[in-house]
């Protein structure tokens, strides 16, 4: 029987993506447009890829994390999770 150990994963990725999007956000623009934009990201119907055991949700993670940084001129952690990229 399968543990499934790698199933956890995914969902890791995305919740810290959905952190990073709202934080980017939330750079320009007021709380509820970085909800929305959260929100739009979960609403997208190619998002159901985003759970499953791929390599989409980390790439997410790793390129939202990287423009943040860069926005607020840490470049060192901008350009390690640049080169990361899922």
């Amino acid at each position: 029987m399968a543990s499934g150990g790698g199933a956890g994963r995914p969902r890791g990725a995305l919740f810290g993506a959905i952190l990073y999007l709202h934080a980017l956000v939330r750079l320009d623009h007021d709380r509820p447009t970085a909800t929305r934009a959260v929100a739009f990201l979960l609403l997208c119907p190619t998002a159901v890829f985003l759970t499953a055991v791929y390599t989409e949700s980390l790439l997410l993670l790793t390129m939202i994390a990287a423009v943040y940084h860069a926005r607020r001129g840490q470049w060192w952690a901008a350009g390690l999770l640049g080169r990361r990229r899922g």
